[in-house]
């Protein structure tokens, strides 16, 4: 069940997660790290059909991001295109190299 009111989960800046990769990449034993990132872009309603939602929290999610449209306190980047709502996962790779 979805809590009722504003987000809830954590938005974290990119920083933050380039950090936190690359401290489990040094723990793993990597070396040599580059760090890339991009915006996964998907539509709301894709996404809810692949989640399974409870019965009626499809609404409540739609109501949550109809909330966020021009906000962005989700950090997804949410624009209507085409009578859609389009989100945008933020993503950050960290890559490195072992030694022999």
């Amino acid at each position: 069940m979805l809590p009722a009111g504003r987000a809830w989960w954590p938005v974290l800046p990119r920083a933050a997660w380039a950090a936190w990769g690359a401290r489990a990449a040094i723990a793993a034993g990597l070396r040599d790290l580059r760090l890339a990132d991009y915006r996964f872009s998907l539509d709301l309603e894709r996404l809810l059909r692949s989640s399974f939602p409870a019965p009626g929290d499809a609404e409540r999610v739609r109501a949550l991001f109809e909330a966020d449209l021009g906000v962005d306190r989700m950090g997804l980047g949410l624009q209507r295109e085409g009578g859609m709502i389009t989100l945008c996962y933020p993503v950050v790779i960290v890559a490195g190299s072992k030694a022999a």
